[in-house]
């Protein structure tokens, strides 16, 4: 992986990361004088000069790369085969205490990797608005109809509990009922998001996309014009 800086400094930190089977050296850069990272595990780093605090170079164990799922495998409350390394193993200034099989397996900071617990990075899902919706809520997507990109926004209320996370799905589907795509699968906090949609893969036609949610579920229909 090589990481390009176009605005130059110093240096920069490379943090909560997984780098496997990628070329060696597996991270360089460019436009910087020194980049460090923390926290990731990165194959072929050892001895590395930027392989830095918490760095390890241990297999991942994802899920299932073959089916393009990456999370981690836990084998202690997930039922996996295997117990990533990477899990509780982020950057500790960062407590994550949820454990969640569908999203992240901090048990007391984040893991590394993509789906490293309640703080990371959601990429495709964007928050617009902080404050709490008063009930949950599936908009209608737009443009509709679109060719081959729209977006879709969703709100999630607060539980009768108090304010806290939900498991939000977002899938869509094809006249026929068959699953041709999962937009969000995720532990989300009180708010109203947006996500895009690219369905440059799918034939033209009518396609329906379900928002489910504890005690919540909507659908609403959009179509793909060539």
């Amino acid at each position: 992986m090589n990481i390009y800086f176009d605005n130059s400094s110093s240096s920069s930190g490379f943090y909560n990361n997984i780098l496997y089977k990628s070329t060696l050296p597996a991270l360089t850069y460019s436009g910087q004088n020194t980049v460090v990272a923390v926290y990731s595990d990165i194959q072929g780093g050892t001895g590395q000069p930027w392989f830095g605090t918490g760095c390890i170079d241990k297999y991942p164990f994802f899920a299932d790369t073959a089916g393009g799922n990456f999370h981690l495998q836990d084998s202690i409350h997930c039922g996996s085969q295997r117990y990533s390394q990477c899990i509780d193993a982020g950057n500790p200034a960062v407590q994550d205490s949820i454990m969640n099989c569908n999203w992240g397996l901090g048990l007391s900071r984040s893991d590394m990797g993509a789906y490293g617990g309640k703080f990371s990075i959601s990429i495709g899902i964007k928050k617009l608005y902080e404050s709490i919706p008063e009930e949950y809520r599936l908009f209608q997507n737009y443009p509709n109809p679109f060719n081959p990109v729209t977006k879709i926004g969703f709100s999630i209320t607060k539980q009768d509990a108090g304010i806290r996370n939900s498991v939000i799905s977002l899938r869509v589907f094809d006249v026929l009922g068959r699953h041709v795509k999962t937009l969000v699968n995720e532990l989300l906090s009180p708010g109203t998001y947006e996500v895009t949609f690219d369905a440059a893969n799918l034939p033209s036609g009518v396609y329906y996309y379900v928002m489910t949610a504890e005690n919540f579920m909507q659908s609403k229909k959009l179509v793909l014009v060539r």
